[in-house]
């Protein structure tokens, strides 16, 4: 990948993209492993077929072991979106709940705009799925997750819990919704690459 620019930069601060992540796509996602090689063949094939999953509201669930590149997976689907001009945006969990609880102390943005964006734009990823917060904040989630199913909006969830913690943390209703149709839960049940370099 060549030298990333000013330009794009800005492009990647405006969709959520964190600067730990601006060299990251599909092209340099290490697969050595059948795990590995699933994952970044049903992400190759989300990804080469986005149009069609915008209109069908297809998702993805990429969840399990910390430092297994689902993050550096789910950055390259909004690169894509990026591509073919889809509006994305990529956030984490604690970062949207600070969003949310930091609209109860000024009269700018509103909690309303906030789900409002969220729940309309084409792609979206959300991180750090399962971390503990406040009941109230999950509802907000739930909400954005539920409004997108409504309107076939894909939403690619990534956690660290295993399928089965996180089913019971978003409950049994959101699992289904998101792995319907052609909806794909991934299990990354490999080592950290994080761990490995060290």
């Amino acid at each position: 990948m060549g030298e990333i620019t000013d330009k794009q930069i800005g492009f990647y601060q405006y969709v959520g993209i964190l600067k730990r992540y601006y060299s990251k796509d599909i092209t340099n996602y290490i697969a050595e492993n059948p795990g590995q090689l699933t994952a970044l063949a049903v992400v190759r094939d989300f990804i080469g077929t986005l149009h069609d999953r915008t209109d069908q509201g297809d998702c993805l669930v990429l969840c399990g072991s910390p430092g297994s590149g689902k993050t550096h997976l789910g950055i390259a689907i909004i690169k894509q979106a990026m591509a073919v001009k889809m509006t994305s945006k990529y956030i984490t969990v604690p970062e949207m709940i600070k969003k949310v609880r930091a609209t109860y102390k000024t009269s700018g943005t509103t909690m309303e705009q906030i789900v409002k964006e969220l729940s309309e734009v084409k792609i979206l990823v959300v991180d750090e799925v399962g971390v503990e917060v406040a009941k109230d904040d999950t509802t907000i989630l739930f909400d954005i997750i539920d409004t997108r199913y409504r309107h076939q909006l894909p939403t690619i969830i990534i956690s660290n819990l295993n399928q089965e913690k996180l089913t019971q943390y978003i409950g049994e209703r959101v699992m289904d919704r998101l792995s319907e149709g052609n909806g794909v839960v991934i299990a990354f049940d490999w080592s950290s690459h994080r761990t490995a370099k060290q």
